[in-house]
């Protein structure tokens, strides 16, 4: 069954060409997007998992796609940590609590959170020039 049908059974990708819209997914670093050709860009918890070094490199190639000043930027970041919802005895900012040097050793390398606050992000995007974030 298709996520996205319609009365004329169209599958989702049919249905967004048909509305005049290309998705993409993928490294946005390295997808070549024109300049300013971009009207909406959506992450879902994605951010969280950048590296503080590589998040600037991002949100600033966002910048560079975005359509001028009507482009719609939309990300959403989880703060927590991923094991609180598989093991009850952590709380949610769990992995807050350790220094940088004991996180090293214990952050997943396959899925790594980055730690970052919700300041650390605000001045990120004020630093690629994306300052109207709220």
């Amino acid at each position: 069954m298709a996520l996205c049908g319609s009365p004329e059974g169209l599958g989702a990708a049919e249905l967004l060409e048909r509305l005049g819209i290309h998705y993409r997914i993928g490294n946005a670093c390295s997808g070549g997007l024109p300049s300013q050709s971009v009207d909406l860009d959506v992450s879902d918890v994605v951010l969280e998992y950048v590296s503080p070094e590589q998040l600037l490199d991002l949100l600033e190639e966002f910048r560079r796609f975005a359509a001028a000043d009507d482009a719609v930027m939309s990300h959403t970041i989880s703060r927590d940590d991923q094991y609180a919802a598989r093991d009850p005895g952590i709380t949610q900012f769990n992995f807050l609590r350790f220094s940088d040097w004991t996180w090293r050793w214990l952050n997943n390398p396959a899925i790594p959170l980055n730690r970052l606050h919700v300041s650390d992000y605000r001045r990120a995007f004020r630093k690629a020039g994306l300052s109207n974030c709220r």
